[in-house]
């Protein structure tokens, strides 16, 4: 198991979480090209290279707000969330009574959907402090 592998399963097992991964991106030296992946995921997470490529355009979310605004936000193939809220290094989605996160960091970011069941405040503060462990110990 990699180190990404513990923060997805850590998030994993918490009550109402459904999907956990961590996508990123990073420079291939032999091709000299930006590559972007999947670094880490649990087992319902699906993904193609056009919801990598949007997970991977919410690492500059910042900037790209009105786009998600208009357009949602799409973890997997032909999943839709709607765009409901940034913060300074989150976003928040919705689809019905599902929740979406995402956090971001330099490289990548933690994306995580989850049900009712799940204690938002609590899923997403435990995100938060990966995302934050992750910058300071990766500088990522």
């Amino acid at each position: 198991m990699s180190g990404w592998d513990q923060y997805v399963q850590q998030v994993a097992s918490m009550k109402g979480v459904e999907k956990v991964a961590i996508v990123g991106e990073y420079h291939d030296a032999s091709t000299n090209a930006v590559q972007k992946s999947v670094w880490a995921k649990n087992n319902g997470f699906k993904d193609d290279a056009a919801s990598i490529k949007c997970l991977t355009d919410l690492m500059d979310f910042q900037n790209n707000i009105p786009a998600f605004q208009e357009k949602g936000i799409y973890p997997e193939p032909n999943v839709k969330f709607m765009f409901v809220r940034p913060d300074e290094n989150y976003i928040v989605g919705k689809k019905g009574q599902d929740s979406l996160y995402v956090v971001s960091f330099k490289q990548g970011v933690f994306v995580v959907t989850h049900n009712s069941e799940g204690a938002a405040g609590n899923i997403l503060n435990t995100v938060n402090k990966l995302a934050d462990h992750i910058r300071a110990s990766y500088g990522a």
